[in-house]
């Protein structure tokens, strides 16, 4: 269990906090855990429609998104630039988002 937070916080055992001291850097430490843990298959309630278009969508914001999907891809080597990636690993190659502007 890994806890990624912006600002120190109380220990807790459960957990290892990694205090990444701005949202840029809780980015930077999700691919990277992510890339630790190389998972074949990844599951979520919903996370389709919420919980991956909040972390892309931030990441654009932040200017991270090559650099996270860099690291997180399968295929390291190859370099994609955010228009691409926007377009055919988040909006499908249909040009427009999978959320209504809902963030």
């Amino acid at each position: 269990r890994i806890c990624l937070v912006d600002v120190e916080t109380e220990p807790d055992p459960r957990w290892i906090t990694i205090i990444c001291g701005n949202q840029t850097n809780i980015i930077k430490a999700f691919a990277l855990c992510w890339k630790s843990f190389a998972p074949d298959i990844e599951l979520g309630f919903n996370d389709s429609g919420y919980d991956w278009p909040f972390i892309v969508e931030k990441a654009t914001k932040l200017n991270v998104l090559e650099w996270m999907v860099q690291r997180m891809s399968a295929n390291p080597h190859k370099k994609a630039d955010a228009e691409s990636i926007l377009t055919w690993n988040y909006f499908g190659g249909k040009g427009k988002p999978l959320t209504n502007g809902f963030f």
